[in-house]
C-alpha cells in the first residue's frame, strides 16, 4: 500500500510540474520600446516577469547594424537557425502589432542553433511565432538591453556591446553632498 501511495504521489508531482512548466500566460508588454533612443512599435509579451519579443522582429529591428543576424528554420531538423553578422531576410509579418490579448503559451519545441552550435535559450511559441527573452538575445548577440522603471521603457542599444548607449548618467562623476573625511575632490 505504501508503494502505491508513493507512486501515486510521485505521478501527481510530475504531472503537476509538467502542467506548470508548459501552460504559461503571456501578457502583452505595456512598456515603451526604444531602439537606440527611437520608439518602435513591436509586439512583445511579459512571461514570468521577463519581456519576450518575436525573434524575427528583433532580427528585423537590428538589420543594418553591426549586431544584425539572420533567422531561418530547418523543418527537417526542427531547428531555428541564427546566423550572426548576416543581413536578416524578411519573410513577412515582421513588426505586426498584436491584438493586445493575453495568450496561453508553451515553451518552443524547436532546437536553437546559433552560428552552427546548438544552444539553450528560453523561447515560447505564441500564435505560431517564437518569442525569445530579450536580455538573453542581448547576451547572445552582444546588444544592450535596459529597463527604465521611471518611464516604463525597454531600451535596446546596438552601438556599445551590452551597455545601452544612452545611459550617459552612469558616466557622470558623483561628488557626495556630505564630504567624506580625508577624501580629496577635484573640480
Amino acid at each position: 500500500m505504501k508503494k502505491i501511495f508513493a507512486i501515486a504521489t510521485a505521478a501527481v508531482f510530475i504531472i503537476g510540474s509538467a502542467v506548470s512548466t508548459f501552460a504559461v500566460d503571456a501578457i502583452p508588454t505595456a512598456s515603451t520600446i526604444l531602439l537606440n533612443g527611437t520608439k518602435v512599435n513591436v509586439n512583445a509579451y511579459n512571461i514570468n516577469g521577463n519581456n519576450y519579443f518575436k525573434l524575427r522582429d528583433i532580427a528585423y529591428m537590428l538589420n543594418g547594424t553591426e549586431k544584425q543576424f539572420n533567422v531561418t528554420y530547418n523543418g527537417a531538423l526542427n531547428s531555428i537557425v541564427l546566423t550572426s553578422r548576416q543581413s536578416y531576410m524578411p519573410v513577412g509579418g515582421e513588426m505586426a502589432v498584436g491584438d493586445a490579448e493575453t495568450k496561453e503559451t508553451a515553451a518552443t519545441s524547436s532546437k536553437i542553433i546559433k552560428d552552427g552550435v546548438e544552444m539553450e535559450m528560453t523561447a515560447y511559441n505564441i500564435d505560431g511565432n517564437n518569442y525569445f527573452k530579450l536580455r538573453e538575445l542581448g547576451e547572445k548577440f552582444d546588444f544592450g538591453v535596459d529597463y527604465d522603471e521611471l518611464t516604463n521603457s525597454v531600451k535596446v542599444g546596438t552601438d556599445i556591446g551590452n551597455e545601452v548607449e544612452y545611459r550617459t548618467d552612469l558616466l557622470t562623476p558623483c561628488i557626495p553632498s556630505t564630504p567624506i573625511p580625508g577624501a580629496k575632490y577635484s573640480g
